[in-house]
């Protein structure tokens, strides 16, 4: 019985199942030699159907397979660890010449890089997940995955997880002496005995990680969806492997966005009988349990908020390939990381609330009711990611180059805004890692405000606290440049008749509807003001609901006069501007005096400006003759004048969701940069019970609020949301007798007849809620933002 010389080991390769052509038998074997001339050419050959192979496996171990016919090698492996997934794997061997010689039955590349379909990386059964595991330690080992210092300190603190068990310093640190996972493991020992200390008991498998790296080269055509599996990784045990991602990339479809409809219908979410009320009054009481519940539940949607860029949107452009390798390795290189860091963070907060909720059957010790120390160490940890979040000005900028530069990209990026998963705008996402530290921030303040300075917990929240205020000092001036550069883009995105609107130094001012003096009377019109002109326009009847601009005024030499008693218009005021002079009016004398305030502001600015702007709009086909600066003009109203003044809100059915201007085209109102950076530091999530005005029952929803909105959810497991609901306009209360709501905890929103209540749990929680909500939509005079901070402190309490 003949035995083949050289060391055979499994290798990983894609295979049939990816759905590419077939391609039998390709292999790396010297220029015409195949296997069976290979192993025809061995001395040790005797017989024709009677082999013996030695296979060394990922796990070292060597066995020896007796074979009948020489192809039959690799299904005789298979068969030897009952290995279902076979297409995944290959082997090599090292010929006489000690190369290492690969034999690969099927395989395919994609633009340099493997490809692999992710219904196929769905892999159900455990035994693929514990091989792919060892091959990844002998890759890092052997340096044959490259990766950055932080994703090979991760990958090995998951191998000490699953090796040696939970965290102990002095038992990893002697583990580590005799066991070399890396190379240069000395070196970023420190980082792996951090990684390590947070996995706690339950950690997401090694293989999760590596499915992200993978997944950002493949077109998937869906993933099911698996929410009941939490298991540890074991090594030394498979059968503990879980799934990867937990997302349905077919859920959302291409369907329009979710509609800006005050009218919500009652259906959808549970109905909450009155015994489950008392259900929650069981949980801890202590107003700093609800603030860590707040952390919880903000961290929630804010790892969703990433999955739109990491998962969907990643989705979309892979399957057009619609942008370039080099902007989708600076947009994810540096999103990926964070995204990675916060998954974890989450499932350690979740721990925690669940230890002190008492919740969980784990018999452990000390003390759980607390959360300064898993803050304090995880903004240690983030403080590493802030090179990634500096990096976040050019992303958005190469981005929204792109975009205009390439058409396949845009209409993705288009097309993708219209999927529900997207429900605010595109770019607002990549602005959530830098906005989701000031809430750290505000958070960590509200429990150091709450704690005296004896609590246990009070000094790591004060030194989380120092620490996240250090990030944030060094991160606000970019915060406020790319909020500023956002919104830019995305008035870009829905105004019809500018092309550079995303000009250096122009600075977004104000949005809003104001009605405009025409030779049919009093049209509405939706103004924008910027630091260097004021633009007003006209909403047409396009299938993408864009606004049409009419006119353009720079802001040089302009005056504001009020003009209420000249015209007979209530809340009326005149613009003078070089080229022409325009009457508008308010829909209250509030937002008369808003739009002055900010009108003279800027005037005054642009005064100030050490040179004139030279930045003008294309020339628009349609647009009146400018008349002189001491003539009002009264324009044309036109048939897409007429058409949409009759439109409603609820007829929104093909545009991106949630933008602001089309809230205030439909509320008569207006919003400023200082209120979107108010709203910025107003989110928030968490269950609520919702009551319609006439209704008897209650419902419980996933509720999230941002950008003046609150979003509606089943359960907070939901990719996308069900119904929106915008409150700008709206005016939050508590209810009255009339009301007939006999309920603690429960808040008033009210529009017109439009009337909704939502109970909360607790005394905090309800408050929290009335707060958010009256900051973000109470638009304040812009001179009581401008005040000292410690007399806006005094006022705000």
């Amino acid at each position: 019985m003949g035995e083949i010389e050289g060391t055979y080991r499994v290798l990983q390769t894609p295979g049939s199942r990816l759905g590419v052509q077939k391609n039998s038998g390709v292999s790396t074997l010297e220029p015409g030699q195949n296997l069976s001339t290979a192993m025809a050419s061995s001395p040790a050959r005797t017989h024709e159907r009677d082999l013996q192979i030695k296979i060394k496996m990922l796990d070292n171990t060597v066995e020896v397979l007796d074979i009948e016919v020489r192809e039959a090698l690799l299904t005789e492996v298979y068969k030897h660890l009952n290995l279902i997934e076979s297409d995944y794997f290959g082997i090599e061997f090292q010929n006489i010449q000690s190369y290492w010689v690969r034999i690969i039955w099927e395989q395919i590349h994609y633009n340099k890089k493997l490809f692999l379909s992710s219904h196929r990386l769905y892999f159900l059964l455990s035994l693929f997940r514990y091989l792919f595991a060892l091959q990844i330690k002998r890759d890092l080992a052997e340096e044959r995955l490259t990766c950055s210092d932080n994703t090979a300190a991760l990958l090995v603190s998951h191998l000490l997880q699953s090796e040696i068990g939970d965290f102990d310093e002095s038992e990893d640190r002697e583990h580590l002496k005799v066991n070399r996972y890396l190379p240069n493991q000395e070196r970023i020992q420190g980082k792996i005995l951090e990684f390590h200390r947070k996995h706690i008991q339950y950690i997401e498998n090694i293989f999760s990680l590596c499915f992200h790296s993978i997944f950002w080269f493949s077109s998937p055509p869906g993933l099911p969806v698996d929410h009941s599996q939490l298991s540890s990784l074991v090594l030394k045990s498979p059968l503990g492997l879980n799934p990867a991602f937990p997302v349905n990339l077919n859920a959302a479809g291409q369907g329009s966005s979710p509609l800006l409809s005050p009218v919500l219908s009652d259906a959808g979410g549970a109905r909450i009988e009155e015994e489950d009320e008392m259900k929650r009054k069981r949980y801890p009481t202590d107003k700093a349990y609800f603030i860590a519940k707040e952390i919880l539940a903000t961290e929630r949607t804010y790892l969703k908020d990433l999955e739109v860029i990491t998962v969907w949107f990643r989705s979309a452009v892979i399957k057009e390939n619609a942008m370039p390798e080099g902007l989708m390795t600076l947009l994810f290189s540096n999103i990926d990381p964070i995204y990675e860091f916060h998954r974890g963070f989450l499932k350690e907060i979740e721990q925690r609330l669940s230890l002190w909720e008492g919740r969980t059957n784990a018999h452990v010790k000390g003390d759980y009711q607390r959360i300064g120390d898993v803050m304090l160490r995880n903004m240690r940890t983030l403080k590493e990611f802030t090179s990634y979040l500096q990096k976040h000005d050019e992303v958005l900028t190469e981005l929204e180059k792109a975009t205009k530069r390439l058409k396949k990209l845009e209409m993705v990026y288009k097309e993708f805004e219209l999927q529900k998963v997207c429900y605010l705008p595109l770019n607002t996402f990549l602005l959530k890692p830098i906005q989701r530290l000031m809430h750290y921030k505000l958070i960590l303040g509200r429990l150091c405000k709450h704690y005296t300075a004896e609590h246990r917990d009070f000094a790591d929240c004060r030194n989380a606290l120092k620490e996240v205020t250090e990030m944030t000092s060094q991160l606000q001036h970019s915060l406020i440049r790319l909020e500023n550069f956002q919104k830019l883009t995305e008035l870009q995105h829905d105004l019809i008749g500018i092309d550079n609107l995303t000009a250096p130094g122009r600075e977004f001012i104000r949005e809003g509807c104001l009605y405009k003096l025409t030779k049919k009377g009093l049209q509405q019109r939706m103004f924008f003001l910027f630091s260097d002109m004021l633009l007003y326009t006209s909403k047409g009847v396009t299938g993408t609901n864009q606004f049409k601009i009419h006119g353009h005024l720079p802001l040089h030499g302009m005056l504001v006069e009020e003009s209420e008693n000249e015209w007979a218009v209530p809340h009326c005021f005149t613009i003078y501007s070089a080229q022409k002079t325009i009457v508008v009016a308010a829909s209250t004398r509030l937002e008369m005096g808003k739009w002055m305030e900010d009108l003279n502001m800027a005037i005054e600015m642009a005064k100030k400006s050490t040179e004139k702007s030279d930045i003008f709009l294309k020339p628009l086909p349609n647009s009146p003759p400018p008349g002189s600066s001491d003539e009002v003009s009264l324009e044309q109203e036109s048939e897409d004048d007429i058409h949409s003044s009759r439109s409603s809100l609820d007829r929104q059915s093909h545009h991106r969701a949630n933008t602001t201007m089309h809230v205030c085209w439909y509320r008569n109102t207006s919003v400023s940069m200082a209120d979107h950076s108010v709203a910025v530091e107003n989110q928030l999530s968490g269950y609520l019970l919702r009551k319609f005005k006439n209704s008897n029952g209650w419902q419980k929803l996933w509720v999230v609020f941002t950008n003046f909105c609150l979003f509606f959810y089943k359960t907070h497991q939901d990719d996308y949301p069900l119904a929106s609901l915008p409150l700008l306009g709206y005016v939050v209360s508590s209810p009255v007798e009339a009301d007939g709501i006999q309920k603690d905890y429960v808040f008033k929103l009210q529009f017109k007849s439009h009337v909704y209540f939502f109970r909360a749990e607790s005394k905090y929680t309800f408050e929290r809620w009335m707060e958010v909500i009256k900051r973000a939509t109470s638009s304040p005079a812009r001179s009581s933002l401008l005040l000292p901070k410690d007399e806006k402190d005094r006022h705000t309490d």
